[in-house]
């Protein structure tokens, strides 16, 4: 599913969390983009947030567990391109808003 070490060479003896949060700050500090998928997110849940990264895991949310991390850091926010596989999303100062239950 992912290249080694994502392809960014993250060291592969970090645990997943770290990984993933390694990745986040690497594309952070080289000037990337976070191009995030929203369809089949549960938003309510990534909005809300996980008390750990192991909750997500457990319950097989690690892409609201993504989604919770871009959104609790404005530099990774403003970095990010919201999608829904076809369009890019607009995105509101401070982050996405739900217009749907």
């Amino acid at each position: 599913m992912y290249l080694l070490n994502f392809g960014l060479g993250v060291p592969s003896n970090l645990s997943a969390e770290n990984q993933l949060r390694a990745v986040f700050h690497r594309i952070n500090n080289e000037n990337g983009n976070f191009f995030y998928n929203i369809c089949g997110v549960d938003l309510d849940k990534a909005i809300a947030g996980f008390p750990s990264y192991d909750e997500a895991a457990d319950n097989n949310m690690i892409t609201e567990w993504e989604l919770f991390i871009l959104l609790q850091n404005p530099d990774y926010l403003e970095k990010t391109i919201f999608h829904n596989g076809k369009t890019v999303l607009p995105q509101n100062a401070g982050g996405i808003e739900k217009l749907w239950n």
